[in-house]
């Protein structure tokens, strides 16, 4: 019971869709004898094989949803079942094709196959529009992969001619940055030249300063060996210094006892010249 209620639910949304979708221009005219089928289905009066043929004519008139649904809830999954007509299986194969559930609706058109009874004109005639369906599955699949590569080569020229043109305004860009570059590459240049020049003249300065420094050690080094060598010798050596200033008194002394000694030579010598010459005469 709970499971009837389920798919009388699921068919009541179905019919809200299809009667929502009425008058869109995506859809055609649904003719009124469906119509009242639909309304019959909302009330519950159609039995499987009804719902089966509402499918079918839902089909026909282009409402694939709403005819795949009914497709879905009324016939077996597994096996066909004879007492349904072989283009009921027909329709729900072709109908799952168009939605593009391939497998499925190959699926169902196998099942078909070996449900026909080989001996039925009826037979030869449901396979080839079964082949028929098929190759024109596959003829809409490739016309949609085309169409793919197509819209995709486009894509691609479109954004290739895109990013050409950003890439010409790219370099625009570029060369004006680049002059923007150049101008900051010669100012940071002149900057490290300057920070050279002044690092050589900080270094010059101190070279300078450590020979001055340097000179004047040795200017003053120089004096002291001269000082060392004015001071008094040592160890018995004579003193090279100027004699010390005699006081006048003592040099007035000195040189009266000079000229008296003078004269005591002087005496002497007289005498001894006297005393000679007398020896002399007595000879």
């Amino acid at each position: 019971m709970k499971r009837e209620m389920i798919k009388f639910l699921f068919l009541f949304l179905c019919l809200i869709m299809v009667f929502n979708a009425i008058g869109s221009e995506d859809l055609p005219a649904i003719p009124k004898a469906v119509l009242d089928k639909m309304d019959q289905l909302r009330r519950g009066e159609l039995n499987q094989l009804e719902k089966i043929k509402l499918a079918d004519e839902l089909q026909r008139v282009g409402a694939k949803s709403e005819s795949l649904a009914l497709y879905q809830e009324n016939l077996p999954s597994k096996d066909t079942n004879q007492k349904i007509p072989p283009e009921a299986y027909l329709n729900y194969g072709t109908a799952l094709l168009e939605k593009g559930e391939e497998q499925k609706g190959l699926e169902v058109y196998e099942k078909l196959k070996t449900s026909l009874d080989p001996q039925s004109p009826q037979t030869r005639k449901l396979q080839e529009i079964m082949e028929k369906n098929v190759v024109n599955f596959f003829q809409v699949q490739e016309q949609k992969k085309q169409q793919e590569k197509k819209e995709q080569k486009e894509e691609n020229e479109n954004k290739d001619k895109q990013d050409q043109k950003d890439g010409q305004s790219g370099e625009n860009g570029s060369e004006k940055k680049d002059q923007q570059g150049s101008g900051q590459n010669s100012k940071d240049q002149q900057d490290k030249k300057q920070q050279e020049k002044q690092s050589k003249d900080e270094k010059d300065k101190e070279k300078k300063d450590q020979q001055d420094k340097k000179d004047k050690e040795d200017k003053k080094s120089e004096e002291e060996d001269k000082k060392d060598q004015n001071k008094s010798p040592q160890d018995g050596e004579k003193s090279q210094l100027p004699p010390p200033k005699m006081p006048p008194k003592l040099k007035q002394l000195m040189s009266d006892d000079r000229q008296l000694q003078l004269k005591v030579i002087e005496q002497g010598t007289r005498d001894m010249n006297r005393r000679n010459s007398r020896e002399n005469k007595d000879w």
